[in-house]
């Protein structure tokens, strides 16, 4: 039976896969045009890449080895703050994009306590850092906006749409994270692997335009 923990591994891989995509064919993108933001797309995707890679490996490394459950629950609050960590860089180095390119054209009882403590401190951290990065969202979707409505061109539509996307992704994740909802958080998923294929689509078509 597929349960959440399976979700999150899958979704990582194939969503570190996707980030390191959109990472390489941002660099090519920058060589081609010389546009200063698709630096530092590379560099915020590349980030997000490496973080949710390294929190598929020590959840499926945890999978495999089956450690005692506070040792369980200490390495993923690690991981994640870990993952954590890296988008709300990631989005920062982003945001720090646009504001440089604004007129750029694109004892059993004693261990379950402990356990419950970190749990509920990796969700507080979870929460803060969402919000964090709502925030970091909401102004480059601005700019993002901005730049379209400024240029009219269809790449930069379509770039909109994938920070509107991801940030879509990350307000249903906060509020999973408030409501405890497995559902919300899957459905965050989809929509985050919706704004990423945005992202593909843009820096692929500006890569491989002559």
């Amino acid at each position: 039976m597929i349960s959440i923990f399976h979700i999150i591994v899958v979704s990582d891989l194939i969503g570190s896969v996707i980030l390191f995509l959109i990472s390489y064919f941002s660099l090519k993108a920058l060589r081609r045009t010389s546009i200063k933001i698709f630096l530092f797309f590379s560099l915020g995707f590349a980030l997000l890449a490496a973080g949710r890679l390294s929190h598929s490996l020590v959840f499926t490394t945890l999978a495999v080895t089956r450690p005692a459950k506070i040792l369980i629950t200490a390495t993923s609050f690690i991981a994640s703050f870990i993952t954590l960590f890296s988008e709300v860089i990631a989005y920062a180095l982003i945001a720090i994009g646009y504001s440089r390119n604004i007129k750029s054209n694109t004892s059993t009882l004693r261990i379950s306590s402990i356990s419950t403590i970190i749990l509920l401190k990796q969700i507080l951290i979870q929460v803060i850092g969402e919000l964090i990065n709502i925030f970091l969202l909401i102004y480059i979707v601005f700019r993002a906006g901005t730049i379209y409505l400024t240029s009219k061109k269809r790449l930069s539509f379509i770039t909109f749409l994938g920070f509107v996307l991801l940030l879509v992704s990350h307000l249903l994740k906060f509020i999973s994270l408030l409501e405890l909802s497995e559902s919300l958080f899957i459905l965050s998923k989809f929509v985050y692997f919706a704004g990423l294929l945005f992202f593909l689509t843009m820096v692929i078509k500006v890569a491989i335009t002559r």
